[in-house]
């Protein structure tokens, strides 16, 4: 079901205000929970994802797995993550040979508010590590820290990229769903005319696909508008203040395009997105792999033979229904 222009409204400001939030824990707290909230209460509980009959298709069927996948793969791309234009890595950078320096840099940020900044926003940070880095010495401290800036353009290159060099693609990968298993375009377009199937999945297991690696996945609708979507600038501001970087104008930061929009030619498809953040060694993954058991599955109405023996045979595995197309 389409969200309402009442819903959209709610949604945008949601998005633009939701890590412009106080820097207490309080606020962080309450910004996670409305972070859910509104997923749980814009998105259906059954959700599915139309798919080709090819063998990484049948791969996920059999290993009871979704694949999530990088931006490039979507014709969207350009719309699929944000985008902006720091430039205060360079300073940070010039201070790492100086041990006070470097401590100075590090007691100005805020670890628990930036762990929450990158996880809205698509950057690899594990909240999970912060209680470690705290008990460090400040030796320790400046070490880790060191090493962390180091490979800062890799894992978050896209916070402080050039305009357009936009690496922070490389910080996130997309599962796409959809809440209508019976939409005939998107059966002729995703499922290959009907030769396909289509995977029913529940949004509480789309959610905790990646919870073994200690972040929830993000499952929120797609806004569907051809008009920019240009963040509060307090949102920027926040995360570049977290980051540590010395922003002294509006001007040094770009306009930030949301993560859930899309032009307006695609709204029949009401999808739903999952984004997750790669582990290190997953970034030069186009796809990425997370368990997830669907609840059934429907066959196409021209899949042949062979392939509907595939499919039933990995749902009777699994346990789950097999349905006909209508």
């Amino acid at each position: 079901m389409a969200l309402s222009l009442t819903q959209k409204e709610t949604y945008r400001e949601t998005l633009a205000n939701l890590v412009a939030k106080q820097n207490d824990g309080a606020s962080i707290v309450s910004a996670k929970k409305e972070l859910e909230a509104l997923s749980t209460s814009l998105v259906p509980r059954m959700l599915y994802r139309y798919r080709p009959p090819s063998e990484y298709a049948f791969a996920d069927l059999e290993n009871a797995t979704v694949t999530f996948s990088h931006p490039k793969v979507f014709s969207d791309q350009c719309d699929s993550v944000p985008i902006y234009n720091w430039n205060g890595i360079d300073e940070i950078e010039s201070n790492l040979n100086d041990d006070e320096q470097a401590l100075k840099i590090i007691n100005q940020i805020d670890f628990r508010r930036l762990a929450f900044v990158l996880g809205v926003l698509g950057a690899p940070f594990n909240p999970a590590r912060i209680d470690e880095f705290e008990i460090l010495s400040d030796e320790g401290k400046v070490s880790l820290f060191r090493s962390a800036v180091k490979n800062l353009r890799l894992f978050v290159g896209g916070f402080v990229a050039p305009v357009h060099q936009n690496s922070c693609r490389n910080c996130c990968r997309i599962l796409c769903l959809t809440d209508n298993p019976s939409d005939s375009n998107m059966w002729n377009v995703y499922s290959e005319s009907q030769a396909g199937f289509v995977l029913a999945y529940d949004r509480e297991a789309i959610r905790n696909c990646n919870i073994a690696n200690g972040m929830r996945t993000e499952l929120l609708p797609i806004l569907y508008d051809d008009e920019p979507f240009n963040c509060d600038p307090q949102i920027a501001w926040t995360a570049a203040r977290m980051l540590g970087l010395n922003v002294s104008s509006d001007d040094m930061l770009s306009d930030l395009r949301a993560i859930y929009r899309k032009g307006s030619v695609f709204e029949r498809e009401n999808e739903y997105r999952a984004r997750l953040v790669p582990e290190p060694d997953e970034l030069e993954m186009n796809y990425v792999q997370r368990p997830c058991k669907p609840l059934r599955v429907i066959l196409g109405s021209r899949m042949t033979q062979e392939d509907k023996e595939l499919c039933i045979c990995a749902a009777n595995k699994l346990d789950i229904p097999v349905d006909e197309q209508c």
